[in-house]
């Protein structure tokens, strides 16, 4: 299986590299392995960044109009040609050598693919919080979205409306797969070194800089309260997770019915009838 890293990002060069360098210089099978960024058109550092990895790996790129962070997130997939998509981030580092073989053997075990693996990502550090989700393509296919696409960055002034967001964001995915009991843990680590975090990092220095600087994004929510617009969608969720079990459901019926069949030929045809067709 192959699998595609979707990863928005902003002015954050450094970060980026170092993203991709650690992800396919600790995979198993790199050639497995492909990063999708999305670059804001007014990012021209972050897209000459790409073109320079992308002669050195499997690296593709959308070069739109910004657009909040969930959003982004989920656009990347329309380029992707993975089976398996990796919420990924500008400011994690990938630290589990053969983390791509954790990671498929994980969705090998789940027949019907619909789950949530995680591992930890070095700020986080309770196993309780999946951040940085790995989610299977047919989750796509079951609610139509990689990442719930109405949570952004927030104004330019209120730095925690950032974090918040992709909190929140976090939180959704979190919620609908712990309650169809199918959220994972597995031994994969990422050092997460965000700039609230670590101000040490490189690609920080640059905050000031006008492709860095946080600007206001073109979608703006109830007050740009990311916790309000969360529990207003509370029944959106809840069609989502009727949707899972749905799926779920269905796969199980499907398996049944074909063992049925399977199992009905091996029988000569006196005994289905006596037995099997009752």
């Amino acid at each position: 299986m192959k699998i595609s890293c979707l990863v928005p990002t902003r002015g954050r060069v450094v970060g980026m590299t170092q993203f991709a360098e650690t992800v396919f210089n600790t995979a198993s099978n790199p050639t497995e392995v492909e990063i999708i960024f999305y670059i804001d058109n007014d990012d021209l550092p972050s897209k000459e960044c790409a073109d320079k990895l992308i002669e050195k790996y499997n690296i593709k790129y959308l070069f739109e109009d910004r657009v909040p962070l969930s959003k982004a997130i989920n656009d990347c997939h329309k380029l992707s040609e993975g089976d398996i998509f990796f919420c990924g981030s500008d400011d994690i580092i990938m630290l589990t050598e053969g983390w791509d073989d954790v990671i498929i053997e994980a969705f090998d075990k789940i027949e019907d693919k619909i789950c949530l693996i995680y591992g930890l990502d070095g700020f986080h550090r309770d196993k309780l919080v999946a951040t940085h989700p790995f989610l299977h393509r047919r989750w796509l296919e079951v609610l139509g979205y990689v990442t719930p696409q109405y949570f952004g960055t927030g104004n330019n002034k209120q730095t925690w409306c950032n974090n918040q967001f992709s909190v929140v964001t976090d939180k959704w995915i979190n919620e609908i797969t712990q309650k169809i009991q199918r959220r994972f843990f597995v031994p994969v680590f990422h050092q997460h070194v965000s700039y609230r975090h670590n101000k040490t990092q490189e690609f920080t220095k640059r905050k000031h800089d006008k492709t860095t600087h946080d600007l206001s994004l073109l979608y703006h929510d109830k007050e740009n309260n990311p916790k309000r617009l969360y529990d207003s969608l509370g029944e959106e969720r809840k069609n989502d997770i009727k949707k899972l079990k749905k799926a779920i459901h269905e796969f199980q019926i499907h398996k049944l019915l074909d063992f049925a069949e399977k199992t009905k030929q091996k029988y000569p045809v006196e005994v289905q009838h006596k037995y099997l067709n009752k």
